[in-house]
């Protein structure tokens, strides 16, 4: 129990998380570990010369370390909820600041919204495990995140940007990735973010990494974030219908796209 608990702690992330986990476990721990040792001389000494005591010892030890791992499962509940109400915290705070990120590129929760469910299915799809999937969630909440650096004017263009108002635009990714990662966001999570825009035939940015270089979870990011812009109006363009915009990333697939994620969302 407690190597458990040291182990635990060694994993636990933050200075300040690791310094109470520290305190709460060795508390809880060291006590009844201390004592089930001592059990353990006292059965080992006296069973052979008095079996009657040797046998009240182990019982009162084995009623104890009943009591010791009822007092763990409950502590173990306790962390689980705190953890949920944490996470479910997060999230809050996260979907705020994805307001603020619609609003500023004129877009709606809608979009956020859409590009969550369809990376969530796609990864339903490629069974990805449930951190995963959250990772991914979080990742499609903030992709953008990067705009609020984004000059207004370009943000307001509904034509054409220029080569250099284009530059500009670009530097979104990084400087989403830099904001989550001070924010301590999933590794895996900032990763989505930096390398969104990144093509499957190493023509993207901001790296121009290329095939599976690229990040798993950005490239499922990538597919639905370019799949909800195409079947969303834009002030540019008319929305494009389900088939068509399949049809239009499909011809994009081995291009733009990875071109499993491609067949995953077509056939779902």
């Amino acid at each position: 129990l407690f190597t458990g608990a040291v182990s635990h702690v060694a994993h636990s992330g933050g200075e300040l998380q690791r310094s109470e986990m520290w305190r709460r476990n060795l508390v809880f721990y060291l006590p009844p570990t201390l004592l089930a040792s001592g059990f353990a001389v006292l059965f080992r000494y006296y069973r052979l010369d008095a079996p009657p005591v040797g046998l009240l010892i182990g019982a009162t030890g084995i009623l104890g370390l009943y009591y010791v791992l009822q007092q763990t499962g409950r502590q173990n509940e306790l962390i689980q909820l705190r953890q949920q109400e944490t996470a479910a915290r997060e999230l809050r705070i996260l979907q705020v600041f994805a307001l603020a990120i619609g609003a500023r590129e004129r877009t709606n929760q809608r979009h956020l919204d859409r590009v969550s469910y369809y990376c969530l299915k796609l990864a339903e799809a490629l069974q990805l495990k449930d951190d995963d999937r959250e990772a991914l969630r979080r990742a499609a909440l903030l992709h953008d995140i990067g705009v609020l650096a984004v000059p207004e004017h370009i943000l307001a263009n509904a034509g054409g940007l220029s080569l250099e108002e284009f530059e500009k635009m670009k530097i979104h990714c990084e400087v989403g990735a830099d904001m989550l990662e001070q924010m301590e966001l999933d590794p895996r999570a900032v990763a989505a973010v930096r390398c969104h825009h990144e093509r499957w035939d190493g023509q993207g940015y901001p790296k121009g990494m290329a095939g599976t270089e690229i990040p798993l979870h950005a490239r499922i990011l990538s597919v639905a974030d370019a799949f909800d812009a195409l079947t969303g109006e834009r002030p540019y363009r008319p929305a494009m219908s389900v088939t068509d915009a399949a049809k239009r990333l499909t011809a994009d697939a081995g291009s733009a796209f990875d071109p499993q994620i491609i067949a995953l969302l077509r056939q779902h």
